[in-house]
């Protein structure tokens, strides 16, 4: 551990599990940071600092050093010129020791570069509450760690201490009042530690993650670059360690105004997701079912509502996904003022077992029992896009809409085998002509629910007639393969291909037309013909055939 001597500015390092007072600072980053480098970098050999002085920081990094010295420290640490950030060895050291460091801290300066001396922070709408230190995701760890936190205005005038204000703390910010005094975080649901960090930020994506490291007592590599697959490792390493079901109670009501069959993941995207989830607790009754995270997705044993129903809040529990049953996994969790009541997610089975949540509504609680008395063994996914894209190229993503049998003709009863004339495709160029077979790329054009691709098509061996519209698609089901769909729009519209396809996709429900008028000209049909189709899914392909029904 790097300190910086009060006095000289000179740095000393310590070893672990040396026993050695010493002063912290929590602060909020701005521009002019004193780092490393420039305490090291040293004019003519003197101890002057020179580059350090230059950079605003250093005149905080000095009224800290004061004010530790005033308060009888020799050793002060200060994130900013006590890591080496240019060494990844020391900033991941640093990053997973840093809970430590601020709770073995004799006191913890939390310096409010914003908020002015004469501020009374015992009245809720005080201007102390509105600092930028309580939104920054770093300042949570360093406001729980330490016992002895002195809060001080921009001015280095000295406020409050978190003790004093520690029951106003918690009505403002919800963070409970023994957690703030020194209660074992462990002794805290994975969703109410969560809940706290939901409304701060941070610079960096990945230090949403990382920054909660020692709130749950985790440590791991840093891998900077990696985006938000730091709070998708997190989360995992947190589930190696802790059976606490409230990990999958995140969720958002804003989120109604979006697609409620969104598919998602069994982990949250961010701390943000868990808002709602303050009070959510586990069940200590009872032993705690294990799960645990494979190559499949998350194993887990799960009871399932036994029918559709009403949750407390006069919610009905409804299926969400159009495309497949929806069903309610209940989880060992429950609201702190409901007790009797199980919470319960949103699943559907998307093949062999393998399921994903839909939407991203906060669990809902059902009405005490209701519920399967038997364990059901399942995987969640832990990547429920990832796993639809493996499920389209698995499943049937082509189709094959060649065949046009003229198998009824007035005019003078013959019968005779045409074929279908592409003419032109969206997804553009996803007809092959040789082989006609229309395939549609899986990552580009899909939707949740399934794919489609729309087609301008000619009749071959009718004489002139007129082009039309062809939209046809498979559908995901969860009890079987998939559905073929196929829509005949009849003569195109002013829309472009792509505005047809796009309309297409945001229809809910598909309004299947069997069959169409067309005109024809030629020596065997003319006027209009009536065309029907068929679309029967095989064991490779989806095939389309069409028939003259009338005239």
């Amino acid at each position: 551990m790097r300190l910086l001597h009060t006095k000289t500015l000179q740095f000393e390092t310590f070893s672990e599990g040396s026993s050695f007072p010493y002063a912290i600072l929590s602060h909020t980053w701005r521009n002019g940071e004193v780092t490393l480098a420039d305490m090291l970098q040293q004019n003519d050999h003197d101890h002057h600092h020179r580059a350090a002085q230059s950079k605003a920081g250093f005149e905080k990094l000095q009224a800290c050093c004061l004010q530790a010295s005033l308060d009888g420290y020799d050793f002060v640490w200060i994130d900013t010129c006590c890591i080496d950030k240019t060494s990844s060895a020391d900033l991941t050291e640093s990053i997973n020791s840093m809970f430590k460091w601020y709770r073995n801290a004799g006191v913890c300066y939390a310096f409010l570069d914003d908020v002015p001396s004469q501020v009374d922070p015992h009245q809720r709408r005080s201007p102390f509450w509105d600092s930028r230190w309580w939104k920054r995701g770093w300042t949570l760890q360093e406001l729980l760690a330490p016992s002895n936190v002195h809060f001080f205005s921009s001015t280095w005038d000295k406020i409050a201490t978190k003790v004093q204000l520690s029951g106003v703390m918690a009505e403002v910010k919800g963070i409970p009042q023994e957690a703030l005094l020194g209660k074992d975080l462990h002794a805290f649901s994975i969703a109410k530690k969560m809940s706290w960090a939901s409304g701060r930020e941070t610079t960096l994506l990945e230090d949403e993650a990382y920054c909660l490291l020692g709130i749950f007592g985790i440590n791991m590599p840093l891998l900077y670059g990696e985006g938000a697959k730091a709070f998708a490792r997190l989360q995992e390493e947190i589930m190696k360690e802790e059976s606490d079901q409230s990990i999958f109670a995140w969720g958002l009501k804003a989120n109604r105004m979006r697609r409620e069959n969104q598919l998602r993941g069994v982990l949250a995207r961010s701390p943000a997701e868990f808002a709602e989830a303050g009070d959510v607790v586990p069940y200590i009754y009872g032993p705690a079912t294990p799960f645990a995270m494979t190559n499949t997705g998350l194993q887990i044993s799960l009871r399932f509502l036994a029918e559709l129903g009403k949750d407390l809040d006069g919610h009905v529990h409804r299926a969400v996904h159009p495309n497949r049953r929806t069903e309610y996994a209940v989880l060992r969790c429950h609201r702190e003022n409901r007790l009797a009541d199980n919470l319960s997610i949103p699943l559907v089975e998307l093949r062999n077992g393998q399921y994903a949540r839909v939407g991203s509504d906060p669990p809902r609680a059902t009405c005490g029992g209701g519920y399967s008395e038997l364990l059901k063994d399942v995987y969640l996914l832990r990547n429920a896009l990832k796993s639809r894209m493996n499920l389209w190229e698995n499943q049937l993503i082509r189709c094959k809409a060649c065949i046009l049998s003229c198998a009824e003709v007035p005019i003078d009863g013959s019968h005779s085998l045409n074929l279908l004339e592409i003419v032109d495709t969206y997804p553009p160029d996803c007809w092959d002509k040789d082989t006609k077979i229309i395939t549609v790329p899986p990552t580009q054009y899909q939707i949740e629910s399934g794919w489609h691709a729309v087609i301008l098509c000619n009749l071959a061996n009718c004489g002139e007639t007129d082009p039309f519209v062809l939209i046809v698609g498979c559908e995901n089901n969860s009890d079987g393969p998939m559905s073929p769909w196929i829509n005949a729009e009849g003569p195109p519209s002013q829309n472009t291909l792509r505005e047809t396809w796009v309309q297409a996709s945001r229809q809910r429900q598909r309004e299947e037309k069997c069959h169409f008028p067309l005109r024809a000209f030629g020596p065997s049909c003319r006027g209009l013909i009536d065309i029907a189709h068929d679309a029967v899914m095989g064991p490779e392909f989806m095939r389309i055939s069409f028939r003259v029904v009338g005239m």
